[in-house]
């Protein structure tokens, strides 16, 4: 019957040959399958650790990025704070400069102002002076007006002055 088939017995050798293979093998198959879990296991730990280090990393970054945006929005208010100061600065030199600019330009104004004056009264002095020496050379050449200013001349000089000069005790026994 099932004996007598040789189909039977190659089924059976192959059956008894894959027990004996596998009670032989197992102990190796078992060891590389232990190393192998292991290596795994291994290469899981080191993925979770790799994946913990990256997640905190991460973490840092992005702390690190809110960091870096507050301070670039502290870093922005303080320059527009700064430069607004400086445009305040800026402003107060620049009125300062305008006054200190009208200030000198007034100073300026009134010397030249003065001495146009100066030069306008020495003009009118040296004017009046000439017109007045012209007028008095016309005049001294009349003989009365000759006569009325020394006759002035001497009502105004001291008497003991007039005394001790000879040429006026001639001038007024002549007369």
């Amino acid at each position: 019957m099932i004996f007598h088939e040789p189909s039977f017995w190659v089924d059976l050798s192959f059956v008894l040959l894959g027990i004996f293979i596998f009670i032989k093998a197992k102990p190796q198959i078992k060891a590389k399958l232990d190393v192998r879990i292991a290596t795994i296991a291994k290469e899981l730990d080191e993925a979770r650790d790799m994946r913990e280090r990256a997640s905190r990393e991460l973490a840092e970054v992005l702390f690190r990025d809110k960091n870096a945006e507050r301070d670039v929005a502290q870093i922005k208010q303080q320059t527009n704070e700064e430069v607004k100061e400086l445009r305040r600065v800026a402003q107060q030199e620049r009125v300062l400069s305008v006054k200190r600019t009208q200030l000198f330009a007034q100073e300026r104004l009134e010397q030249l102002e003065s001495r146009w004056q100066s030069h306008l009264r020495d003009a009118f002095v040296s004017a009046t002076l000439s017109a007045s020496e012209t007028f008095l050379q016309r005049a001294a050449q009349d003989s009365k007006t000759q006569s009325f200013l020394f006759e002035r001349a001497l009502d105004r000089l001291p008497r003991t002055i007039i005394e001790q000069h000879p040429s006026q005790e001639r001038s007024t026994s002549n007369s």
